[in-house]
């Protein structure tokens, strides 16, 4: 798991790896103190918490407590050789290699008893100027100049996941984890993705017509959700979709 941007660390027996220029040690007491006098950030699962925390240097981070023991896919083999924090680690280096935003990831930590894995953190830095999908097209009235971008913005979203298909992996396109620079900017990447632990891999490089068209309509749902986006919006998305796909699958033959 050797990667330039990241090093091993080892802090009062947890193990991962923290980034170079993020000094997790000298962080660590700071951090341990805000997580045991917080309430979570938001907790859908009751073992996986997140917690939103300022640092003194009002450095903004988020930070995933997961129990890998009640994990809704922890079985006993999984336990052995990884944990979400880790899987997350390998997708994000994933995306980096292919070009894709992500938020920062500033580290990774594990804790285990005996063999087994039993709990595992994932931090992130918190994204400036961004907002998720669904909070862009639901609160900007349909006059606002931020629509001037929205079938870039659709395109863009195109790209990723035709990119992310052709290379087998499925993504949620749900619009809570896909977020949008608030100041568009033409002609730059301007879309994040987030919770990256909800993508699979296929288990082979090109994903099945049917497991492609399930994930499609799952941002067919997401556009229905929003008060600005038409079924019109989703005909170009697919059309977009196709285009890159056939662009991304040619290279792959």
């Amino acid at each position: 798991m050797k990667d330039e941007m990241y090093l091993p660390i080892t802090i009062n027996n947890v193990v991962g790896y923290a980034r170079k220029d993020f000094d997790l040690s000298s962080r660590w007491q700071e951090i341990t103190t805000a997580l045991q006098t917080m309430a979570p950030y938001y907790a859908l699962k009751e073992w996986r918490r997140v917690f939103r925390v300022k640092l003194h240097d009002d450095c903004v981070i988020y930070i995933k407590i997961i129990d890998e023991r009640r994990h809704e896919k922890g079985f006993f083999l999984r336990r052995l050789f990884s944990t979400e924090a880790t899987r997350y680690f390998a997708i994000d280096r994933k995306m980096r290699d292919i070009g894709i935003q992500t938020p920062e990831l500033l580290f990774i930590l594990g804790k285990k008893s005996g063999p087994l894995w039993t709990e595992s953190l994932i931090s992130t830095k918190e994204l400036k100027d961004h907002v998720s999908f669904s909070e862009y097209f639901m609160n900007t009235p349909e006059n606002h100049g931020g629509l001037i971008f929205k079938d870039e913005i659709i395109h863009e979203i195109a790209q990723i996941t035709a990119r992310l298909h052709s290379l087998g992996i499925y993504l949620s396109l749900d619009g809570r984890n896909i977020f949008i620079n608030r100041s568009y900017v033409e002609g730059e990447k301007n879309i994040v993705l987030i919770d990256l632990d909800h993508m699979r891999a296929a288990g082979f490089l090109k994903m099945p017509q049917r497991r492609r068209i399930r994930n499609l309509v799952r941002f067919e749902s997401t556009i229905q959700s929003s008060r600005t986006l038409t079924d019109f919006d989703y005909d170009n998305f697919i059309t977009y979709y196709n285009d890159f796909y056939r662009q991304y699958s040619r290279r792959i033959d």
